[in-house]
C-alpha cells in the first residue's frame, strides 16, 4: 500500500534530477514505452531505480499509446507528471 501511495501520489511530482540544465531528448516512431525510459536512464536523465516506477506510471495512467515521436527540450528537473504531459500533447521541436 506504502508503494502504490508513492508511485500514484509522489513519484510523479518529484523532479527526475535536481539539474535545471536542458536536455534533448529524441522519441522515435513506434518506440515502446520501455525502450523510451530506457533512452532516459541510459543518457543520465533518470536513475536506474526510477526506470520501473516511471514505466508503471505512464501504464497506470493509461498513456502509453498517447506518447508522440518527436524531438523533445526539457529542464532535468522536470517531474514524470510534466514530461509525461509534454509528450502526449506533442509538445516538441519542429524543425
Amino acid at each position: 500500500l506504502l508503494a502504490l501511495s508513492y508511485m500514484a501520489l509522489i513519484f510523479p511530482n518529484k523532479p527526475l534530477n535536481t539539474n535545471n540544465q536542458a536536455v534533448f531528448f529524441q522519441i522515435n516512431e513506434g518506440s515502446s514505452v520501455r525502450t523510451i525510459i530506457s533512452g532516459l536512464q541510459e543518457k543520465g536523465f533518470i536513475h536506474l531505480y526510477d526506470e520501473p516506477l516511471f514505466y508503471a506510471y505512464i501504464k497506470l495512467k493509461g498513456l502509453q499509446r498517447g506518447i508522440q515521436a518527436g524531438e523533445y527540450v526539457f529542464p532535468l528537473n522536470i517531474t514524470p507528471a510534466q514530461l509525461l504531459n509534454k509528450w502526449v500533447k506533442g509538445d516538441c521541436i519542429i524543425h
